[in-house]
């Protein structure tokens, strides 16, 4: 196949289309425009594509290092057109991408690839990446979930003096900010976290547009666990895709609250809001070495639709 690479050029239509070919939550090309408008000023990205002679983007390369990011780390997005793989695409994009991320300091790059890819995986290996873990998505349908047999574990955290109420209960500035330190605390020691250490965890402001940008956010589907005034629970739910389907995008509870049934109950609490909501499924994501939380997805009937294998290269 004939091909070159040159520098993403506004190509945000063939991009979006290039991502939805094999990626579960669509996006259009407007939402990946501003996603890209948000990227800090004082990052350093690369961006480029494969193009055919006649014009058609089968390939894109998108690697950056954002400022909270660990010095030398740089994520890499690589994706080749179905019909082009295995004709050198990957290969050209990455032998761009790589020598730019060591010229910009960089000593490692991650990545991330469907873990039943079997093309992906043995490019990646074969080229100098390991895996560092698996996270599995797993789907509930919403409609025909019977809250039933697991209803009373609210009640029973209820009555041991837990409060649950929305971010539409208790909106502002300072709920936001409690939840954003309840967010790093538990992310931070959750188990098979592989991110960046405690001094090098993203800030607010980027947390906050990581979390709440592109009007993601419903705040009733926000929902927080809190003992007195401490809050020490939540999940965070995030529209998805064009179909109303609903994202659990974090669900975390303080680890001397942890077996005491609080996130099984903030979890139902959330079903609760996708079926009133109208949402025919909901999608979430855990690490294949967070046995608690998968135990409790299995308990409440998701199913694994797909996973994800996260890989890291040194350089």
């Amino acid at each position: 196949m004939t091909f070159t690479i040159r520098p993403f050029a506004d190509d945000f239509a063939e991009v979006a289309s290039l991502l939805n070919a094999v990626n579960p939550d669509p996006i259009t090309p407007d939402a990946l425009r501003a996603s890209h408008a948000r990227f800090p000023a004082d990052g350093v990205r690369y961006r480029a594509v494969a193009v055919t002679p006649t014009g058609d983007v089968i390939g894109y390369a998108n690697t950056f290092h954002m400022p909270h990011m660990k010095d030398g780390y740089f994520w890499l997005t690589l994706i080749t057109r179905p019909d082009a793989r295995l004709q050198g695409v990957a290969t050209a994009l990455l032998a761009h991408a790589e020598p730019w991320v060591g010229a910009h300091g960089g000593t490692c790059i991650g990545t991330g690839v469907p873990d039943d890819d079997r093309i992906a995986l043995t490019f990646g290996t074969g080229r100098g990446f390991h895996i560092q873990s698996i996270q599995l998505e797993s789907r509930l349908t919403v409609p025909t979930f019977d809250e039933t047999p697991w209803a009373p574990a609210i009640d029973n955290v209820a009555q041991s003096g837990i409060r649950f109420f929305t971010l539409a209960d208790r909106p502002g500035d300072e709920t936001i900010r409690n939840l954003y330190e309840l967010y790093k605390t538990t992310d931070l020691d959750s188990p098979g976290y592989i991110g960046l250490p405690a001094d090098q965890y993203p800030k607010f402001d980027q947390w906050y547009d990581d979390i709440f940008g592109d009007d993601r956010i419903i705040p009733e589907g926000v929902i927080i666990a809190a003992d007195g005034d401490r809050f020490i629970g939540c999940t965070i739910l995030q529209k998805t895709g064009d179909e109303g389907g609903l994202y659990t995008e974090y669900t975390g509870v303080l680890r001397e609250y942890r077996g005491h049934q609080i996130a099984l109950a903030l979890k139902l609490l959330s079903v609760r809001f996708a079926k009133q909501y109208g949402a025919p499924y909901m999608t979430t994501k855990n690490d294949s070495t967070n046995a608690p939380m998968l135990a409790i997805n299995e308990k409440m009937g998701y199913v694994k639709t797909s996973g994800r294998a996260w890989l890291r290269k040194e350089l």
